[in-house]
């Protein structure tokens, strides 16, 4: 009994596994009087690329026929390869051929390649381009079977990858995160925005608004911004000077809001810009600017434009006037702000272009901690300090920081330049990959292989955004890291290694490390 259940268990783990890994769109044909149609199943979440179908139709005269009605394909937003035609599996997908001046038999050729989009439960995967083919006739339809092939023979390269064993495999894109977290080896993703640390996150960002409150760019500008919208000292009545601030405050929470909208909306943009050199250059560039200006090198003051835009109907009392106001104010609050404001939408950017949707809510949490208190020295409390001597000191330590942020932003575009890091460069040739492999096991560094090709989208796309990330480059310093160019996945020796690997669909990321060495055998 217990044999029967073994062998049961066998038998279903190596259904699963081929189901896993067989590639997953399905096709058939079907002869109708003087109709061909050819069906393709695409499963939920899938698409197959346009560009990479492609179907041959010829008769018995070898003459190749024209499809009279094909599937409408759509659009489809790659991360960074731009719009490119696929078929949805929201549709069905025939073609369908005229077949009344044509003599059978018929020979049908289906080149293919598609991908499966990323879902809660798995990551975005390219599958390797595939082909199938059909010899019809209206008494019998023969399916020729490609995926056999002659037993292979053991190579000098796998001799040597015997010597190694996997640690590690990572099937499709992964963002930052993700990938570090691969690998450093850990079977969970930190991630710092769950449970408490959301909570710490909310404090450090809703605390952070608050204290922009006190910098020499915000605080000297309350009483007289206070008294142009008609509260504080200048109020009707403390509830009508609570409403008047509220409503000011409000406006700079929705200022800074709306801008964390338009960045994460951008999180794709953001994320390519984030891992250019040129782009954390200019950022760099702009803090050491701004720094400057807070040591009084030069003058930055952009909130008389915002006074002078709003003033006439804030002195009104219309709260409406008031409530621009306070959306100028915040978009013109001076060199004080600007660094802290970009540093968070930059990172509400990443971290939401990475699965987390807290990064909607950041930008908010900012305005809100810098609002807040507008709404309670309107009615006349005074929470906020008086401007003073000691201003100038928090006026220069916001620009050692600000100058701090600057070299940060430097150092990380340094770290993005062209550089020889080690890396082992490769053209996906075996003999890299073997140069790797004796390297590794003359230093004992694991090998990390990068299985990709230049008609995977998401390989494109990881290669200029997740793989260009300092945190990642850093990571990588551990490795001997080598990408193996699975272009032609049938070519023999190609065929060979992704076989040993089990690699049916890219990228996908192994890490080797050598076996320790045993003492007779």
């Amino acid at each position: 009994m217990k044999k029967s259940l073994s062998c049961l268990l066998i038998i279903f783990s190596a259904c699963n596994i081929f189901a896993q890994f067989a590639n997953p769109f399905p096709w058939r044909t079907q002869l109708k009087n003087d109709t061909l149609e050819i069906h393709v199943a695409i499963p939920a979440n899938h698409y197959l690329y346009k560009k990479t179908t492609k179907i041959k139709v010829s008769d018995a005269a070898n003459k190749i026929l024209k499809a009279a009605s094909t599937p409408k394909s759509i659009f489809h937003d790659d991360a960074l390869s731009g719009k490119v035609k696929i078929y949805p599996a929201t549709q069905k997908n025939v073609w369908i051929y005229d077949l009344k001046t044509y003599s059978p038999p018929f020979k049908v050729v289906i080149d293919f390649q598609g991908c499966r989009d990323q879902t809660a439960d798995s990551a975005a995967t390219c599958f390797m381009p595939g082909q199938k083919i059909f010899n019809l006739s209206y008494d019998k339809i023969k399916t020729v079977d490609n995926s056999k092939t002659s037993e292979d023979t053991q190579s000098p390269l796998i001799n040597t990858l015997e010597k190694f064993k996997i640690t590690g495999t990572l099937k499709g894109g992964a963002d930052v995160q993700k990938f570090t977290t691969f690998l450093r080896g850990q079977s969970k993703d930190d991630d710092f925005l769950k449970g408490k640390g959301i909570f710490v996150i909310i404090f450090i960002i809703l605390g952070g608004g608050l204290l922009l409150n006190f910098t020499p760019c915000v605080l000297p500008m309350i009483p007289i911004n206070l008294a142009i919208i008609g509260a504080g000292s200048k109020a009707d009545s403390k509830w009508h000077g609570f409403l008047r601030g509220g409503i000011y405050g409000l406006g700079i929470t929705i200022a800074y809001g709306t801008l964390g909208l338009f960045a994460v909306r951008g999180a794709t943009v953001f994320g390519t810009l984030n891992s250019t050199a040129w782009f954390n250059f200019t950022i760099a560039l702009i803090f050491i600017i701004l720094a400057l200006a807070m040591f009084g090198v030069f003058n930055i003051d952009l909130s008389q434009f915002g006074n002078r835009f709003n003033s006439k109907s804030a002195a009104k009392g219309k709260l409406t006037g008031i409530f621009f106001m306070g959306i100028i104010a915040a978009l013109l609050a001076g060199a004080c702000v600007a660094p802290v404001l970009i540093a968070v939408l930059l990172h509400s950017a990443t971290i939401y272009k990475e699965g987390n949707p807290a990064g909607l809510l950041l930008p908010f949490l900012l305005g809100l901690g810098m609002g807040l208190p507008w709404a309670f020295a309107g009615a006349g409390l005074a929470i906020l300090p008086k401007p003073g001597k000691w201003m100038v000191h928090i006026k220069y330590a916001f620009g050692v920081l600000i100058i701090a942020m600057g070299l940060y932003y430097g150092y990380l575009g340094f770290t993005l330049l062209p550089s020889s890091s080690g890396m082992a460069s490769s053209s996906g040739q075996n003999a890299t990959l073997e140069t790797a492999l004796q390297e590794s096991l003359k230093s004992n560094k694991p090998v990390l292989v990068d299985f990709w090709a230049t008609w995977c989208g998401i390989c494109t796309s990881m290669s200029k955004t997740t793989l260009k990330d300092a945190k990642v480059k850093k990571a990588l310093e551990d490795f001997i890291f080598v990408k193996y160019q699975a272009e032609k996945f049938n070519a023999p020796k190609t065929k060979k290694v992704l076989k040993y690997f089990n690699v049916t669909g890219l990228p996908t990321f192994i890490i080797l490390k050598p076996r320790a060495t045993k003492k007779g055998g």
